[in-house]
């Protein structure tokens, strides 16, 4: 796959770095990232049954009932790589959109990113996203475990589980 190379500034102490990410004009694709920064997968939403599946949920939800259709579609973000998609080799959970590890103080919150200029492309063997647990829970398990998401996360009660 043909990853960008993007440079970062992490927002802690602004140490610059450089990684690869999808290109800006990138629609409905996506890299997930796991919690320590190590592991990388592609979700190609438009074609993954999972995302409108999630999504759907969601819209269906009334712990979610209030949100906009912007704040639904970045709570999405936000839960579906540890709801519908298997963890990384080390057990640990994907995360959509999430920026890479800063070499130096392990921040993942930037300041800025942007292109590297001149545009520098990258081959990168980037596996697809797998949602084998997901696919095996029943309809009720998976409005269980997207509802847990919520109560762990501050967005719902738990007596709404």
């Amino acid at each position: 796959m043909k990853l960008q190379l993007f440079q970062y500034v992490c927002e802690p102490l602004g140490h610059k770095f450089n990684a690869p990410a999808l290109p800006f004009n990138t629609y409905g694709k996506f890299l997930l990232r796991d919690e320590g920064g190590t592991s990388i997968s592609y979700l190609d939403a438009l074609a993954d049954s999972t995302y409108p599946e999630v999504s759907t949920l969601l819209r269906g939800l009334v712990e979610t009932a209030h949100l906009t259709a912007n704040k639904r579609a970045d709570l999405l973000q936000r839960l579906y790589g540890e709801v519908a998609c298997d963890p990384d080799d080390e057990g640990r959970a994907f995360i959509v959109g999430r920026h890479p590890k800063c070499p130096i103080c392990a921040s993942h919150t930037m300041r800025f990113w942007n292109e590297v200029v001149p545009d520098k492309f990258v081959d990168a063997e980037v596996p697809h996203v797998t949602h084998r647990h997901w696919q095996f829970l029943t309809e009720g398990q998976k409005l269980a475990k997207t509802k847990t998401w919520l109560c762990l996360n501050g967005l719902a009660s738990r007596s709404s589980t």
